[in-house]
């Protein structure tokens, strides 16, 4: 075992275990809803048979995907303190370092903006921010970036008041611009990928393609 910076640890982790993930979410975005979809159209001639067998495997598989993912979670992170002992970097904890290691640079932005003072925040902090998911800084770009000059306005005149999420949320809901959750489900990469299988699940479900069922 070695020691190494959390932030050059998130590199080695991606190497090792970058290949293993990737295959894990390819085999839940279209593998499994292939075996669902089989499922029913195996057990049942009936077109609504079919479908609700295809929906309650979904369920059950779900579940079971859901167990196994966090297993091989746990798995993944006993094997690699076996090799690495993750020091943190900039004053961060040991559980803020794990998320740096898991997500890199996202997260380590992400904490700075969590736990700087909102009067701090720099221009190039919040376009960093905005860049670290690209359907955001896509779509949402101009009223992210909106969101967060007001916070920060809002506290470089108020810099005694307690930096919180109450407080927070007001100033956005004053202003209009608090985050809905349609901007908060597509901002989120593994809501995404959840909903890719999903949609892949419908597409099979409505059309059965001969190339996967014939």
């Amino acid at each position: 075992m070695f020691g190494m910076l959390d932030y050059r640890a998130h590199k080695l982790y991606l190497l090792i275990f970058g290949l293993p993930i990737f295959v894990l979410r390819l085999f839940a975005i279209l593998i499994l809803p292939i075996i669902n979809v089989s499922i029913g159209m195996y057990f049942f001639d009936s077109r609504i048979a079919q479908i609700l067998a295809s929906v309650f495997s979904l369920f059950i598989l779900e579940l079971i995907w859901l167990a196994f993912g966090l297993f091989s979670h746990k798995i993944f992170n006993f094997l690699f303190s076996l090799i690495v002992d993750v020091i943190p970097h900039d004053s961060r904890s040991s559980e803020e370092a794990d998320l740096v290691v898991k997500s890199g640079k996202k997260a380590i932005l992400a904490l700075e903006v969590s736990n700087t003072h909102p009067s701090k925040w720099t221009d190039k902090l919040l376009s960093e921010f905005i860049r670290t998911d690209w359907i955001q800084s896509l779509f949402y770009g101009d009223v992210v970036q909106r969101r967060m000059e007001l916070v920060r306005n809002y506290y470089v005149l108020n810099q005694d008041e307690e930096y919180g999420s109450y407080r927070v949320e007001s100033i956005l809901i004053e202003n209009s611009v608090k985050q809905g959750w349609v901007e908060e489900f597509m901002c989120d990469s593994n809501t995404r990928i959840s909903l890719i299988g999903y949609l892949f699940f419908l597409f099979l479900i409505l059309f059965q393609p001969d190339f996967l069922f014939g």
